[in-house]
């Protein structure tokens, strides 16, 4: 992947104090950017797998943050970066480098991009250009955008399967995550959240809506994936439901995370990167 073009350099903005940032966000964005310095990155990939023969069938690739020998979770660090839109590419740009340097072989790869980093015409260019050629892709567009916004992100999955990467919606169902008919056009898997077992277990009625929902994509020719399966009893129920694909941490012994040297060191040579499955 090529590096981003940006506007500015990338930098925790001066004005965060004066937003009333919680103090612990401070020093995380300033420890962001020691590491965008430093090259240092890692990220699990997760299996998905065939609901039917529980072959695995893609990973998706999810960042994984430790600052200083301190883990920090994803979604820490990218709720820091929510006023800092620039740092904020710049780290996703980063990260999908790495991401697709160390992709596992010979399956599908399925990577998320926040509709905030997706925006500016620099962005797409960046996205385009630098996910264009790779094989068996899919960018999953996590559905936390506003309606106002909705227009450009149905383009921009328009012109990703322009240059041949497919598209999915994430967390469908999720509880902070919107809906939106008009993205299913050129979308061609729907990641259906965990959140629907607890759904489920609060009001039964609700499996009519989830299945009609998988009917739906299945009469599109979508394909369908039931994130959270835990146990042998989820994946009966995903079974039942009839979808494509299941992902959890019933596969957890299948998962892959790879950490890496500094990008400047693995290019003198440098044995890298280190992979633990």
């Amino acid at each position: 992947m090529v590096e981003p073009k940006l506007p500015v350099m990338a930098r925790p903005a001066p004005e965060t104090e004066n937003r009333g940032a919680a103090a612990t966000d401070l020093p995380l964005t300033a420890k962001i950017v020691k590491a965008l310095e430093a090259n240092r990155f890692a990220c699990e990939y997760q299996p998905i797998v065939r609901a039917d023969t529980e072959e695995v069938w893609a990973y998706e690739a999810l960042a994984r943050f430790s600052f200083d020998g301190e883990v920090v979770p994803p979604n820490r660090v990218f709720g820091a970066l929510r006023q800092d839109p620039t740092l904020f590419f710049m780290l996703e740009a980063r990260v999908k480098t790495f991401q697709l340097t160390h992709r596992p072989r010979g399956v599908r790869l399925f990577v998320n991009l926040d509709p905030q980093v997706c925006e500016e015409a620099y962005q797409l260019d960046h996205w385009l250009e630098s996910l264009r050629g790779h094989e068996n892709l899919v960018v999953e567009i996590i559905e936390n955008t506003s309606v106002t916004n909705q227009e450009n992100i149905r383009r921009f999955m328009q012109r990703l399967s322009d240059v041949g990467v497919d598209a999915a919606l994430d967390d469908i169902g999720g509880s902070q995550n919107l809906f939106s008919f008009d993205l299913l056009d050129h979308c061609h898997y729907l990641k259906l959240d965990r959140r629907w077992f607890d759904r489920l277990a609060e009001h039964p009625s609700y499996r009519a809506l989830l299945a009609g929902l998988i009917e739906f994509a299945r009469a599109r020719g979508i394909h369908t994936v039931l994130e959270g399966i835990e146990s042998r009893r989820d994946l009966s129920f995903a079974r039942s439901l009839g979808v494509d694909f299941i992902q959890g941490f019933l596969f957890r012994d299948a998962f892959v995370t790879v950490k890496d040297v500094p990008l400047a060191l693995r290019r003198e040579g440098v044995p890298s990167p280190t992979v633990m499955i």
